[in-house]
């Protein structure tokens, strides 16, 4: 047998034999796939089925597949730090019993290019710092389409800083993008929540650029001071932009923008 049918046959040893895993492309970056989640052992602790465990601190994943979560669980949980996940167009989707779609315990969480939906309660959560989303669609979930807000007054500062960019950010239960303090978001688009479209929970929220309409209640709330520029805000019964707005540049509103 020559060399390279030897190495042929025993690389197909070693696939046969080993466990089901996460594959690793050459740039390091963590592909996992529907069947991966099934099997378990993407990253050290993860157990077979939802949530998808990601446990390794400034790691880079990709989705390779679809995910379907069928069960009540989260679809992804993040507990370490510095983690970015590309969702390389795919769909997380909760089939409407799902808990969560990504959520996470620790700071710095990218996610992008994909979409999220279906979920009982939040798309895309956080309960830590500088969570940014890029280029998502997050709908249909049952509670919030983007959560990064405490969960209780003694972590006000433990939120903050998260960015939303690019998204479509639609029909969610309740707002579609609730978060604390010194959030921005910019060039998404907000609408047909079934609460508020955006919610600043403190002073330092900013939007630019955003189409917010047809929401249920508020287009745009601040509860601290903030700051808004170029964006359309219509057809939100309960008000355009509402709280303390510092308007940047115009805003077109209806009913009409606060002086």
């Amino acid at each position: 047998m020559n060399r390279i049918a030897f190495a042929c046959l025993a690389f197909a040893l070693l696939i046969a034999a080993g466990p089901a895993r996460a594959l690793t492309n050459d740039h390091g970056v963590i592909v996992f796939t529907q069947a991966d989640a099934l099997a378990g052992g993407v990253t050290p602790g993860d157990t077979p089925g939802f949530p998808v465990t990601l446990s390794v601190p400034g790691a880079s994943y990709r989705l390779g597949s679809s995910l379907t979560v069928a069960t009540g669980a989260n679809g992804i949980e993040v507990r370490a730090n510095d983690v970015a996940i590309d969702m390389s167009g795919f769909t997380l989707a909760g089939s409407g019993v799902g808990r969560n779609g990504i959520t996470s315990f620790n700071r710095n969480l990218r996610v992008a290019n994909g979409q999220v939906r279906g979920f009982n309660n939040d798309g895309i959560r956080t309960i830590a710092q500088f969570l940014a989303v890029d280029t998502m669609v997050v709908t249909a979930n049952g509670r919030f389409g983007i959560f990064a807000e405490a969960v209780d007054n003694n972590q006000l500062d433990s939120v903050s800083y998260a960015s939303i960019v690019g998204s479509k950010v639609t029909a969610n239960g309740a707002d579609g993008i609730r978060c604390m303090r010194h959030c921005r978001v910019e060039h998404s688009i907000v609408s047909a929540n079934g609460s508020n479209g955006i919610s600043f929970g403190g002073t330092g929220g900013f939007v630019f650029a955003n189409t917010v309409t047809a929401n249920t209640y508020y287009g745009v709330y601040f509860a601290g001071a903030g700051g808004a520029g170029n964006n359309f805000v219509a057809g939100n019964p309960d008000g355009s932009l509402v709280g303390t707005v510092i308007h940047m540049q115009p805003n077109a509103c209806n009913p009409s923008c606060p002086p």
